[in-house]
């Protein structure tokens, strides 16, 4: 089971970050990922929780639509270095 659900997270984190280029900043699926990153942080603690929250709140503030163009792209380069933490991290776990 923790296998099936790394490799879930880690095919989910390098669609977020391509979604993230090519999709709308208001959409609910990035917030559907940072959940299921929370739950695999609870469940079988293998990546750095302050990470993944920090990436959390990260899409959080993607979600408020007053922001201008360059505050969205600003939370948007935030929450790259977190996905890229989880898809790196979770590669490394797979492949080990």
């Amino acid at each position: 089971m923790y296998f099936v659900a790394t490799i879930g997270l880690l095919a989910m984190s390098f669609w977020l970050i391509v979604f993230r280029f090519t999709g709308k900043a208001e959409s609910n699926w990035p917030l559907i990922f940072w959940g299921t990153a929370a739950a695999h942080v609870q469940t079988f603690e293998s990546l750095n929780p302050y990470i993944v929250w920090f990436g959390a709140i990260a899409a959080l503030f993607l979600r408020f639509e007053f922001m201008g163009r360059a505050f969205v792209r600003i939370f948007i380069f935030l929450e790259l270095p977190a996905l890229c933490y989880i898809g790196w991290t979770c590669l490394r776990i797979i492949m080990l």
